[in-house]
């Protein structure tokens, strides 16, 4: 992914949530930019990047998450709005335990609305909590039904999103 630190986490994301054995190479958690190959040498002296070990850090806790070990995945391609060719979108479940993951795996900045059919609101809501940064969205039954859960993403960014809890 070159030195973008912001494409390499969109592309680790997917490859760690995706199902599936997960790999991370060498340096991946500390964001730096010189891969060690496979040839004996030296590593190139680098400083860590906090904030990719913090996301790795948290990313990794999540995918301890029953939806993530469990062989339950769901693609979602009728999205509909702005830049939607541009993002990446799929659902992990298991029980109770239900993830959407969205990826802007772009350049430029969109807003597609993502249909969720698995929601199940109460008292009109459907809640949603994005664990990456923990923020919580609350909308209400009748919009997500009509449009989905919109979701507006700079660009190579990721959100996870837990519901139904």
């Amino acid at each position: 992914m070159g030195n973008n630190i912001e494409k390499a986490k969109a592309e680790g994301t997917i490859a760690a949530t995706i199902g599936g054995m997960v790999f991370i190479y060498h340096g991946q958690w500390s964001g730096y930019a010189n891969r060690l190959e496979i040839h004996l040498r030296r590593q190139v002296e680098e400083k860590e990047d906090e904030s990719v070990k913090k996301y790795y850090q948290k990313l990794m806790k999540i995918l301890k998450e029953p939806a993530f070990t469990s062989s339950n995945f769901h693609y979602i391609d009728d999205i509909t709005g702005n830049l939607k060719d541009n993002f990446v979108e799929y659902i992990r479940e298991a029980g109770e335990n239900h993830y959407l993951i969205v990826v802007n795996y772009s350049s430029d900045e969109g807003c597609p609305h993502v249909p969720i059919y698995s929601v199940e609101p109460k008292d009109g809501r459907a809640n949603f909590l994005e664990v990456i940064e923990g923020y919580k969205y609350t909308i209400s039954e009748d919009a997500i039904k009509k449009y989905g859960l919109t979701v507006c993403l700079n660009h190579w960014e990721t959100k996870i999103y837990k519901y139904n809890y």
